[in-house]
């Protein structure tokens, strides 16, 4: 399932030999997210921690994203811009930009999304930081009004992962509290050792490299606070939840069937009962587009179909009941930081 290891092209070359050696390359695969990205690259930045490069992977975009990365590389010269020839997937993009990198640290960042100012020296300087393999840390995802926003490891139907001090995570772990939604430091030393690249998987990609770098004896360090903010936005994959969850059903089934995965008897498990509370999950939603379509026979239909789901479903729409009051009660509001253009506040409401 993993992508080919990607030849560097005269470009890339171009922009390895003209890089010093960063502690931290930030990866931006970007297609399309010319309203976002200047915010993006301006929170990357306008880091504390400010030894870091940024190579910027445009794939095939029809709008200005080039051109504003482009303006943004003649701004800051930590800025590196690679574009594909056509549009090639963001699994494809995502390894031309692994395979451009320099720094000793990998730091993904989403075109839409951003960092709060303190992020990369927050994780690099927490205890145990020195002997991780990856760094992560909590997300706050922000509503569509640009203001709202909640911690997304505590506040999702999945099993929640509230830590207070940093501890280090399996995978179990991974599997169980579905933290593909994380965005971690990754060392390049140990993905180039273990041979290990970007999945070519449509959804979760960065999940399935997640759990096989731990599977590789990768040392995991989370840390608590939340310092990435992982914006909501009509276009993203997971804004159409079923077409989502079917793919990812497909794609944690192989996984639970792997050699790897049946090796381990508790992993197979928690892979399984994630498989059921997807199934699950998909009962759910369709059920909602029935109700509101006020189609109450597809309704039955479907109830009637999987009866083996029906507690299980029952439990998850009460689960979803709790945890959006938590939301409301726990809602943080965002709020732009004039003087640093591209920064932002996180505060209690």
């Amino acid at each position: 399932m993993v992508v080919d290891s990607i030849p560097m092209t005269a470009q890339d070359q171009n922009v390895a030999s003209n890089t010093s050696s960063p502690r931290v390359s930030v990866v931006m695969p970007v297609y399309n997210v010319a309203p976002y990205l200047e915010r993006a690259l301006e929170s990357a930045l306008g880091q504390s921690m400010p030894d870091l490069e940024v190579l910027v992977v445009d794939d095939g975009s029809t709008d200005a994203t080039a051109s504003i990365a482009e303006t943004m590389a003649k701004r800051d010269q930590r800025v590196r811009l690679l574009r594909n020839d056509r549009n090639r997937g963001e699994p494809y993009t995502r390894m031309r930009a692994h395979a451009a990198a320099r720094g000793e640290w990998l730091a993904p960042l989403d075109g839409d999304d951003a960092w709060l100012p303190n992020r990369l020296e927050r994780l690099l300087s927490e205890r145990g930081a020195e002997q991780a393999d990856a760094i992560s840390d909590d997300l706050y995802r922000v509503e569509p009004d640009g203001q709202t926003a909640w911690r997304c490891l505590q506040h999702r139907w999945q099993d929640p992962l509230i830590v207070d001090t940093a501890r280090w995570l399996d995978t179990r772990d991974m599997v169980r509290h579905h933290l593909g939604v994380v965005q971690p430091l990754m060392r390049r030393s140990f993905l180039e050792r273990h041979n290990l690249g970007v999945p070519n998987a449509r959804v979760a990609n960065d999940f399935y490299l997640y759990v096989e770098m731990l599977l590789a004896g990768a040392r995991w360090l989370h840390v608590p606070g939340a310092y990435y903010i992982y914006y909501t936005t009509t276009g993203s994959v997971t804004a159409s939840w079923s077409r989502y969850g079917l793919e990812l059903l497909e794609n944690h089934t192989h996984y639970a069937e792997s050699s790897l995965v049946r090796a381990q008897p508790a992993l197979r498990a928690e892979f399984l009962r994630f498989v059921m509370d997807e199934r699950a999950s998909l009962l759910v939603e369709q059920l909602r587009m029935d109700v509101k379509q006020q189609d109450f026979r597809a309704a039955a239909g479907h109830l009637l179909a999987q009866p083996r789901l029906l507690p299980r479903a029952a439990r998850q729409t009460v689960r979803l009941w709790r945890v959006k009051r938590q939301r409301r009660r726990a809602a943080f509001r965002l709020e732009a930081d004039g003087a640093h253009p591209g920064h932002a506040r996180v505060v209690r409401r």
